[in-house]
């Protein structure tokens, strides 16, 4: 993920979050905050021209997939926490994860909760939290509170 650093993109409401985030949970000097994540795409056939998510008969044809992707991908990676940013455009495919039932988070959160012993938060991306006035480095934070909080509940 080196890349990230010198790409024009890194300057995207959705990378400036990502790093907010990872600064704030995973917050280890010795690393640089691009090799203390790992990310997937849930609709990984996307247009190229334009370039974006997939709208239509595709995202339409992956909606069945999005959820067993993102639980495989999970496993696979064992990970303890899992912030999913993409906004109610797939929530709806959440039930092939089995997360329908976290419970209900504030706007510009979704869900949040424990699950098979996994810390989930799950919000919009943050391009529509943005648009929504919540900026990267709001929205982050509003992130990060939500993980304390289910991680220690007592505070």
């Amino acid at each position: 993920m080196d890349w990230i650093e010198a790409h024009p993109v890194r300057n995207s409401p959705f990378w400036q979050a990502v790093r907010h985030i990872v600064e704030t949970l995973e917050p280890d000097a010795a690393a640089p905050w691009f090799a203390r994540f790992a990310w997937v795409n849930l609709y990984p056939a996307a247009p190229a021209d334009p370039k974006g998510n997939p709208i239509g008969a595709l995202k339409e044809a992956e909606d069945p997939y999005v959820g067993a992707l993102l639980r495989s991908t999970v496993d696979v990676l064992n990970a303890r926490r899992v912030i999913a940013l993409g906004g109610p455009y797939w929530w709806h495919a959440a039930e092939g994860a089995g997360l329908s039932s976290l419970p209900e988070l504030p706007r510009p959160l979704l869900r949040g909760g424990r699950s098979e012993g996994r810390t989930w938060v799950v919000g919009w991306h943050p391009t529509g939290a943005s648009r929504r006035h919540w900026g990267p480095h709001a929205y982050a934070g509003k992130i990060a509170e939500a993980v304390g909080t289910i991680e220690d509940p007592a505070g």
